[in-house]
């Protein structure tokens, strides 16, 4: 008697004792021989003693109990016996080939052990059952056609799986598998080659540290690597795409290809039918399910449908990616929630505000893109992902290879110098492209504190909505108007205040538009260090001098002077009064805006 117990607790024989003991009794003149038993108790089959089977020609009882139960199958027209190899343990020869056969019934491999390369080629198989095998060398499938299913979910493959040729008619299932690379090979791969005919195959739930092959091939129902773990090259070249093609939580985590040919996730030269669909999705909003980079690239123009969902987009090269916007037009490309569009991108800033606001909003928005990548030389875009009438939801975006936490400061340190260029317009009266530029955006500005003003006077704005508009360009709580100190503004850490009167002035009761540049004048302090300009270029402003009057060289130059020696004064207590005296000796000729700009200039 053989001591196995069958270990396959979806079938019958489940905890059962070694079927052949009896079938050798029954079947002895077909087998032409007894069964042999290990010291161990365990039959020929069974046993793990490579040295004893080989010794007892292993090969050979295996092919004559194959051609038994083959022969016992042809005579039946029903309750085919089928050739339970269930456990079994197939020693190191140098391969072993099973070809050319006609197998009349299912086949079971499940909890079998194999220490040689095992090939099936030429055979027809009406199913196949690896539950549970461990394969130590490469299984391979050559001119196979699979009827019906195959089922190998918890198998290991130590060196590697390959189909060649062969026509999958019903459903492979190699899920919750364990695809290793022990002799880290380049070679070892699961290959899929020349299949014109994949029904369903999948690989889900598996964990693939050998690199993925499928070339030439057709999938017609469905392909899915759904939940795996692919740790090496993923290559997908010169297939037909009639099916689902599917990539469900799966994760690619090879960070750079050795292979420097290839990306490490690699799509050539293949055709999407209109019945075609390949599918990413990650497991959670922006995941980079991709770790270094994806090559998309068909024969021809997709006709089905690609469809992301919480993917990083820029994991994709740019030779696809570019095309994306146009795809997406046509119902090709198909971006579901969750999606990375760009190199880098802000939190999603949600405002609510009515219609009216709304616009305002986006006229500031769009103000502060443009003036970011004239300041910064660097591509910024917003992306409105809703808009109601009660609320506006949008984000900011760039391209440039920019880390995100470089990207988010320059994105505050730009709304802060928005707002001081803004206070100092007066200063670009260059004509360099440059400067023009600039005082452009800035008058875009003044003619939205304009729009602000008139929507405000006519019922359609109010304070919070003010609020609302001039805090949207970062969403944050750091401009808040006061009735009589006018807007405060809050951008940088700690202390940093930009205050001015006149353009709470301007929203409540409108300026027009020719005084409104030099009636703009903010007051800026930065912790407890002031902005300090030049003395020089103060003073040559337009609306320094009351009425812009002309005074003469002698007087401007005894006026420079006193600026500076304030400038250079070291005692707050002695700069405040010179100042105050300053003041009082020049009044009438110095105008009122001029007081404030001199304290922004001199006081510590």
């Amino acid at each position: 008697m053989c001591k196995y117990t069958y270990e396959n607790s979806g079938s019958s024989r489940y905890g059962k004792a070694c079927i052949y003991p009896e079938l050798y009794s029954h079947y002895s003149e077909d087998l032409d021989d007894k069964l042999l038993i290990d010291g161990e108790g365990y039959c020929i089959f069974h046993s793990t003693n490579n040295k004893w089977k080989i010794e007892n020609d292993f090969e050979s009882r295996f092919r004559r109990l194959i051609s038994t139960i083959t022969s016992i199958n042809s005579t039946l027209d029903f309750l085919k016996r089928d050739y339970c190899f269930s456990g079994f343990h197939f020693p190191d020869y140098e391969s072993f080939i099973i070809e050319n056969i006609d197998l009349y019934g299912s086949v079971d491999l499940s909890y079998a052990t194999f220490d040689s390369p095992f090939l099936f080629s030429n055979i027809e198989f009406s199913s196949l059952n690896l539950l549970g095998s461990i394969f130590n060398e490469t299984l391979s499938f050559k001119d196979v056609n699979f009827k019906n299913s195959l089922y190998s979910d918890n198998a290991v493959f130590q060196n590697g799986l390959t189909f060649f040729r062969c026509n999958i008619q019903r459903n492979l299932l190699f899920n919750n598998c364990n695809f290793n690379n022990l002799k880290s090979i380049y070679s070892c791969e699961i290959g899929i080659k020349e299949c014109k005919n994949i029904h369903y195959l999948s690989f889900s739930s598996s964990t693939i540290l050998s690199r993925v092959f499928v070339r030439d091939s057709s999938v017609e129902l469905e392909l899915n690597f759904d939940n795996c773990t692919i740790e090496n090259e993923f290559l997908f070249e010169q297939n037909e795409i009639n099916g689902t093609l599917s990539f469900i939580e799966t994760e690619f985590t090879l960070k750079e290809n050795p292979n420097p040919f290839n990306s490490s996730t690699h799509f050539e030269n293949n055709s999407l039918s209109n019945l075609g669909r390949i599918i990413f999705k990650g497991r959670i909003p922006q995941d980079d399910m991709i770790k270094n980079e994806m090559t998309l690239h068909f024969k021809n123009k997709p006709e089905g449908l690609i469809l992301f969902e919480n993917f990083n987009l820029n994991k994709i090269r740019p030779s696809f990616k570019s095309k994306i916007p146009e795809f997406e037009k046509e119902g090709i490309v198909k971006i579901g929630d969750g999606c990375r569009k760009y190199n880098c991108e802000t939190e999603v800033y949600t405002i609510e505000a009515n219609k009216a606001t709304q616009t305002l909003i986006l006229d500031i928005v769009k103000v502060f893109c443009n003036y970011f990548e004239l300041q910064e030389s660097t591509n910024l875009g917003v992306e409105i992902i809703e808009r109601n009438r009660n609320l506006i939801r949008y984000f900011y975006f760039t391209d440039e290879d920019i880390t995100k936490n470089e990207f988010l400061k320059k994105i505050n340190e730009t709304e802060y110098n928005l707002w001081e260029t803004f206070s100092s317009l007066s200063t670009y009266s260059s004509n360099t492209v440059a400067e023009i530029e600039k005082k452009n955006l800035l008058v875009d500005i003044g003619g939205l504190f304009l729009k602000l003003g008139n929507y405000y006077q006519n019922g359609i704005t109010y304070k919070e909505d003010v609020q609302k508009v001039l805090n949207s360009i970062s969403a944050k709580e750091r401009i808040h108007i006061d009735s009589t100190k006018g807007l405060t503004i809050n951008i940088h850490q700690g202390e940093s205040i930009i205050e001015t009167k006149e353009l709470y002035d301007i929203i409540l009761n409108g300026i027009k538009t020719p005084t409104l540049i030099p009636k703009i004048k903010l007051v800026m302090k930065i912790g407890e260090q002031h902005i300090h300009g030049d003395v020089k270029q103060l003073i040559n402003a337009d609306n320094f001098f009351e009425g812009n009057k002309q005074i003469s060289s002698k007087d401007k130059s005894s006026l420079e002077k006193e600026l500076n020696e304030i400038l250079n004064e070291l005692s707050k207590e002695e700069k405040e009064s010179k100042l105050e005296r300053f003041t009082k000796k020049w009044a009438g000729t110095i105008s009122e805006v001029a007081t404030p700009m001199l304290k922004g200039l001199l006081m510590p």
